[in-house]
């Protein structure tokens, strides 16, 4: 069994913030698995370790929701409960969010897509987070839960203001704003749900409540908690997910002019994307029994983080990690997580970023990066941009 270190990863270092994959490389080196007597956690880094862990129906996601080190806390959903409770609350929505169910969502992403750059074609520079991906990212959330026009705005600055809830370690002075708006976000939802009750409407809160299996399964503080998790868990990560992926692409020049000459690339270039720099570096579990993980013993009670990011650039997975390869083929990335918790909102993610990626190649080839030193935000999840600056020559063809 491996020996317990004192120190072996620290989430509150800035330096890690702007760049964890260091870090990440001399975890996978000396201890896939390895404990942290500061923090009282265990950390995988092992692609096997943490694809081992996100299966083990011993260790509870919903537990791991009470290792964040502040008070402030999503609203309880389907992410705090585990088993037979999680099935039947997932089970209300899963239909809903299939590859073929969100089909009908793909003319209207591209619309949104072509209105936003039709609005920055005549800019010589715009920023890609404040002036696409963030706005994209509300707009897409907005039709798929069924926002009324008239109030895209404010529910705009709710998802965002509401994401910050996301990050385990968020700074105190954060804490109030984002549950406010968590808050406003479900008083919002809740006023929406018996809107549609009695009128019924187009988007996610109208399914829901035209649905048999939901009333019978889901109290109305469960249904308003259900939809705030989409927009909250969507919003920042779908949006950080194109950000970094343009900063990715734009770092990496040759592989960004070959996609914009080889558009049948997308798919497995955004795959390749979420495996690179995925908007969401970790998940905690804690143990409700003494299990063996890889080659250590967790007891019962204690929490282990699985570093997904450190997972996706595992050696002994991926050949040459540290290299960005549109192409790359296997790619069992843990970026949506894995087991009975995989992320309910992957193949929106994917329709959603296919999307951005292809349309930025096919009309803005020439994309360039302002800056060579991105400004990253301070959160550890979701891992994003604050800003990123690009130049554009113009369309070249559309």
């Amino acid at each position: 069994m491996s020996a317990r270190p004192r120190r072996v990863y620290n989430p509150w270092d800035v330096a890690l913030r702007r760049d964890p994959y260091p870090s990440y490389r001399r975890l996978l080196e000396t201890d896939p698995i390895a404990f942290d007597a500061r923090a009282g956690l265990w950390f995988a880094s092992g692609h096997d370790a943490c694809s081992a862990a996100l299966r083990d129906d011993r260790l509870s996601a919903g537990l791991g929701q009470g290792l964040r080190r502040r008070d402030a806390a999503l609203p309880l959903s389907m992410l705090s409960v585990d088993g037979a409770e999680h099935a039947k609350i997932r089970g209300c929505l899963q239909h809903l969010f299939t590859r073929q169910s969100l089909r009908r969502l793909q003319p209207r992403v591209q619309a949104i897509l072509d209105w936003l750059l039709d609005g920055l074609a005549a800019h010589d520079q715009f920023d890609v987070v404040a002036d696409l991906a963030r706005p994209l990212s509300a707009m897409v959330l907005a039709d798929l839960v069924g926002v009324p026009g008239r109030d895209f705005g404010r529910f705009h600055v709710w998802a965002q203001a509401a994401s910050a809830n996301l990050d385990p370690l968020m700074p105190v002075d954060l804490c109030g704003p984002a549950v406010a708006a968590a808050d406003e976000l479900a008083a919002y939802l809740g006023d929406l749900i018996e809107q549609r009750r009695a009128s019924p409407g187009p988007g996610l809160v109208g399914a829901l409540v035209r649905s048999p299996q939901v009333a019978k399964t889901l109290r109305d503080e469960d249904l308003v908690a259900l939809v705030g998790l989409v927009v909250i868990g969507g919003y920042e990560p779908l949006a950080d997910l194109i950000g970094n992926g343009v900063l990715c692409l734009l770092s990496n020049r040759d592989q960004w002019e070959r996609l914009a000459a080889e558009p049948n690339l997308v798919p497995s270039c955004v795959e390749e994307l979420l495996r690179y720099d995925p908007p969401i570096q970790l998940v905690a579990r804690v143990a409700t029994a003494d299990l063996t993980v890889g080659d250590v013993a967790v007891r019962a009670g204690e929490g282990i983080v699985c570093l997904l990011g450190a997972g996706n650039r595992d050696p002994a997975r991926f050949p040459k990690p540290d290299r960005f390869v549109p192409d790359r083929r296997p790619n069992p990335h843990l970026s949506f997580g894995g087991g009975p918790h995989f992320c309910l909102g992957a193949p929106l993610a994917r329709l959603v970023v296919n999307a951005a990626v292809a349309t930025l190649g096919i009309r803005l080839p020439g994309l360039g990066l302002v800056q060579r030193e991105p400004e990253w935000r301070s959160s550890l999840v979701p891992r994003g941009l604050r800003t990123l600056p690009v130049h554009s020559p113009g369309e070249s063809r559309r």
